[in-house]
C-alpha cells in the first residue's frame, strides 16, 4: 500500500476541522471553503505531488492546527482576490511551482496588503527606464487620486559568510552534544577553523567525547586559533568549571565568530540595484523582506538614520524593510524625523516588524489621500 493511502493527506480529508481545536464554527466553514478553491486552483494531485518535497505552501496545508488552517483560509481569500486580473495564471503557476513560489508570496503579501488599503493591483506591468524594457513587481493605483506608483519587492536571503559560520558551527555543535555519554561541555571555536576541514574537527571531537567517557572525567582539546573545548562526565562538572574559568569560557556555552553584521550595507546596494528597475518619472517604492536584518540591531534610531540617504534616488518615495521571528512581543512603534519602526504579534503568533524610510530627497508630490493609503499599508500585514 502507498505510504499516501495510509496517511490520506487528500485535500477533502484536510479540509475537516472537526478535530482542530480553537476554531470557532464560522472558522471551520470558512477553512471548508478555502480548502476546496485552493483544490481548484493548485490542483487536485498538489499534495500528492509535493509529499516529498519542501514546498513553501505544504506544511501549513498539511499542519492541523487553528493557526495554520486561518493562515489557509486567508490566503484563499486574498488569492480570490486577483483571479480577475490578466496575470493570473502565471502567478498560481509561481506559487504551485516549488522552486518559484517563494519569489510570487513575497510579491504576493504586499500585493494583498495594497489591495486591501484602497489600490488597484498590476502583476509585473511592462515599462521602459531609459530605453530598455522593465517588468516591476506590481503597479499600484489609487482611482481616487488617479496617482500611478511602482514597486519592486525583494527578499534579503543570508549573506554567504553566514551560512558558511552557521553550517560550520551546527556541524561541531552537534559532535559535541550528540552522543550517548551525556556529557558537559565549554568552549568556542574561532574564524580560522572555517580555513581548515571541518570533517576532521569534528573527528577530534568524538574521539575527545570516547575518551572522557572511558576515563571517567575530563577531558579538552585546543588546537591554537581554531577550538577550545573542554568535556566532562555528569559530576566531573567542577574540574570543567575550573578549567572553563581559566579559559575564559563557561560550562554550557558553546560559542563561535559573530556574524559579521554587513545587512545595512547590504540594503543599501539592494535599494540602488532596485532603482534601476524602477521607472525615473514616478513615485516608486522598493519592498524588502529580510528576516535577519532586525535581529542585531541596537539602536533602531541610529538605522533610521544610516538608511535615510536617497538624495540619488529621486524616483523612490519610500523603502520598507520588514522582518519577524516565530514567538509574541507586544506592540512597539518608535517614531523619528518621518520615519517609523512598527512591532506587532500577528494572529498566526509571529512578531512582526517593519522599518518605513519616507524619502525626504523624493522628486515628485504625492497626494495627501494616497500617501495614507500607503502609510496603512506599510503598517498593516495579513499574509505571512
Amino acid at each position: 500500500m502507498n505510504i499516501l493511502d495510509n496517511i490520506k493527506l487528500d485535500w477533502d480529508r484536510l479540509a475537516n476541522c472537526e478535530e482542530v481545536s480553537g476554531l470557532t464554527d464560522y472558522e471551520k466553514v470558512r477553512v471548508k471553503d478555502s480548502f476546496a478553491f485552493l483544490k481548484e486552483e493548485l490542483g487536485a494531485d498538489f499534495i500528492k505531488n509535493h509529499f516529498y518535497a519542501q514546498h513553501p505552501l505544504y506544511f501549513h496545508i498539511i499542519n492541523r492546527t487553528a493557526y495554520s488552517r486561518i493562515w489557509v483560509a486567508d490566503f484563499a481569500d486574498n488569492l480570490k482576490l486577483f483571479k480577475h486580473l490578466p496575470k493570473y495564471e502565471s502567478l498560481l503557476k509561481r506559487l504551485i511551482n516549488p522552486n518559484t513560489c517563494k519569489e510570487a508570496l513575497s510579491v504576493f503579501e504586499p500585493a494583498t496588503i495594497f489591495n486591501n488599503n484602497g489600490f488597484n493591483i498590476e502583476f509585473d506591468p511592462p515599462i521602459t527606464v531609459n530605453g530598455k524594457p522593465k517588468m516591476p513587481d506590481l503597479k499600484l493605483i489609487d482611482d481616487e487620486t488617479k496617482s500611478i506608483l511602482y514597486c519592486e519587492v525583494s527578499t534579503s536571503n543570508p549573506s554567504e559568510s553566514q551560512v558558511k559560520i552557521e553550517e560550520a558551527h551546527m556541524k561541531l555543535f552537534f559532535a559535541i552534544i550528540r552522543n550517548p555519554y551525556n556529557l558537559k561541555y565549554a568552549g568556542y571555536w574561532q574564524p580560522k577553523t572555517l580555513d581548515v576541514d571541518i570533517d576532521e574537527i569534528e573527528l577530534e571531537i568524538k574521539n575527545l567525547s570516547l575518551s572522557v567517557a572511558e576515563r571517567k572525567g575530563f577531558g579538552k582539546l585546543i588546537i591554537p586559533d581554531i577550538i577550545t573545548l573542554g568535556l566532562c562526565l555528569p559530576g566531573k562538572e567542577n574540574l570543567l568549571l575550573q578549567w572553563a574559568h581559566n579559559y575564559n569560557c563557561y560550562i554550557g556555552c558553546f560559542n563561535g565568530p559573530e556574524i559579521p553584521n554587513n545587512e545595512l550595507q547590504r540594503i543599501k546596494i539592494k535599494i540602488r540595484n532596485k532603482c534601476e528597475q524602477l521607472p525615473i518619472d514616478t513615485p516608486n517604492i522598493i519592498w524588502i523582506h529580510d528576516t535577519d536584518f532586525f535581529y542585531p540591531i541596537k539602536d533602531i534610531i541610529k538605522t533610521m538614520g544610516l538608511i535615510d540617504s536617497f538624495s540619488n534616488f529621486e524616483n523612490i518615495l519610500a523603502v520598507i524593510i520588514e522582518g519577524g521571528y516565530t514567538g509574541g512581543k507586544g506592540l512597539n512603534i518608535i517614531h523619528y524625523d518621518h520615519h517609523t519602526f512598527f512591532q506587532r504579534q500577528n494572529k498566526y503568533m509571529e512578531t512582526l516588524q517593519s522599518l518605513i524610510i519616507w524619502n525626504a530627497y523624493c522628486g515628485f508630490s504625492v497626494p495627501a489621500e494616497t500617501k495614507n493609503k500607503l502609510n496603512k499599508s506599510f503598517l498593516e500585514y495579513k499574509i505571512k
